[in-house]
C-alpha cells in the first residue's frame, strides 16, 4: 500500500481534539471516583496526549499554544524524612479496610502552587524508602508507566520501569495496616490514587486556562464583544 501523504488538519478540529481529551478525563475521574479505579490507564493516556512532548510526539497544549500554561501542584516532601512519602495521597482507615485516596483539594493544609510543565512533570510525588534504600516516581514516571507500559495505549511485554515495579509488584516501601483480629495485610493502590489526584491537578488548570483562552475571543454570536463579556458572561 501506498504511503498516504498527510494534510494539515484544522485549527478548529485540533481544538476540539483538547477539549475531547479534557472531556475523557474529567469523565475517568468521575468513573474513579464511583469506583472504577483502572480508569487511571484512560487518565494517564489522556494526560499523556495532552501534555507530552518528545521528537516525534507533540502534545495537544502546544498545539493549541497553551503550552506556557503553569500547572497546579499540591505536592509537599518533608526534609529528612526517613518514611516513605506520597503527599498527592491519603491514607483513609475505614471498619474493613484501609485505602488511599486522593489528595484533591479537600486537605486544605496541603500546599498550592503552580509550576512550568517541565518542573512538574518532573516533581517528585512518590518517594519509597526501605532499609536505607530508595525508589522515587515523578509525575511523569508514573503517567508514562500506565500509558505507555503497563496497559494504557501499550502493553510493554519487556515489562515496566523498576521503580514503578517496586511500588506495584513489590510493596516496596508500603505499609500494612490490621482490621480487628485478622492477619496484616499491604495496603495497595498507591499508585492509583496518586494518578487520580495528578489528573485533577491536570485538569483544573488546563481546563481554567482554555476559559480564559475562549473568554479572549469574539463571541461566536457575532455581536463584535468578547465572548466572556457577551454569551460566556451569562454561561459562567
Amino acid at each position: 500500500m501506498a504511503k498516504q501523504k498527510k494534510v494539515p488538519v484544522p485549527i478548529s478540529a485540533i481544538e476540539s481534539r483538547f477539549v475531547s481529551q479534557l472531556g475523557f478525563l474529567q469523565r475517568s475521574m468521575e468513573a474513579y471516583d464511583a469506583g472504577a479505579h483502572d480508569e487511571v490507564l484512560r487518565m494517564a493516556v489522556a494526560l499523556r496526549t495532552l501534555l507530552h512532548k518528545s521528537r516525534t510526539s507533540h502534545p495537544l497544549v502546544e498545539q493549541v499554544h497553551l503550552q506556557d500554561t503553569p500547572l497546579l501542584s499540591r505536592c509537599r516532601l518533608a526534609a529528612g524524612n526517613l518514611i516513605s512519602e506520597f503527599p498527592l495521597a491519603m491514607m483513609m482507615m475505614g471498619d474493613d479496610e484501609t485505602v488511599y485516596v486522593p489528595l484533591l483539594n479537600d486537605f486544605p493544609f496541603a500546599p498550592s502552587r503552580y509550576l512550568k510543565a517541565s518542573e512538574w512533570q518532573d516533581e517528585r510525588v512518590i518517594v519509597l524508602r526501605e532499609m536505607g534504600q530508595e525508589q522515587s516516581l515523578t509525575r511523569w514516571d508514573l503517567v508514562l508507566a500506565l500509558a505507555n507500559q503497563d496497559g494504557g495505549a501499550h502493553s510493554d511485554p519487556d515489562g515496566v520501569p523498576e521503580n514503578y515495579f517496586a511500588l506495584v509488584h513489590e510493596h516496596f516501601g508500603g505499609f500494612i495496616a490490621t482490621i480487628g483480629t485478622g492477619p496484616e495485610e499491604n495496603i495497595i493502590g498507591m499508585e492509583k490514587a496518586t494518578m487520580r489526584h495528578i489528573a485533577w491537578e491536570a485538569h483544573t488548570s488546563l481546563s481554567q486556562a482554555w476559559k480564559v483562552e475562549l473568554g479572549k475571543r469574539g463571541c461566536q454570536c457575532n455581536s463584535g464583544r468578547q465572548f466572556r463579556y457577551c454569551c460566556g458572561k451569562r454561561t459562567a
